[in-house]
Parts: structure tokens; sequence; C-alpha cells
């Protein structure tokens, strides 16, 4: 399930797609701190539907892919 934390970093547009999903109504109206705490009362009512809605969100999202360093290339002096 998403805490508070992980909701506050969404963007408004992200929020009321969850809000959509989750069949909340009027999220469009919302503001987005009261759209969080919308969200997550949700999340307590009804646990399971709120499940199948965040494993669907993170599945839909593409992780960031891992920033990788170049191995380091050693100087040989002549």
């Amino acid at each position: 399930m998403f805490d508070i934390t992980e909701l506050s970093e969404k963007k408004l547009s992200e929020l009321k797609e969850i809000a959509k999903k989750l069949n909340l109504k009027k999220a469009d109206t919302l503001k987005k701190q009261d759209l969080i705490y919308k969200i997550l009362d949700e999340q307590a009512a009804d646990p399971a539907k709120a499940k199948a809605v965040v494993d669907e969100v993170k599945s839909a999202v593409p992780e960031a892919p891992k920033e990788s360093t170049p191995p380091a290339v050693e100087d040989k002096a002549p």
C-alpha cells in the first residue's frame, strides 16, 4: 500500500489516476494534500481493493535505470 511519503512525492495527475482506480468521488476537485488523505482513507477502509490498485500502479511505472559508473581507467606511466 502507498504511504504518505510515497503519495506526497507523486504529481497531482498521478494521484488523480490512483483516485480514479479506487473509484473515489470528486477526486478532480480536491487539492493535492486532501487527495492524499482521501487515498490513505480508502486504503484503510478497503485494503484488498487498495492492494490491487497499488500493484497495478507500481507495475505500470517503469523503474528509473540505475546509474552506472564506468570502470576506472588506470593511467600507466611509461
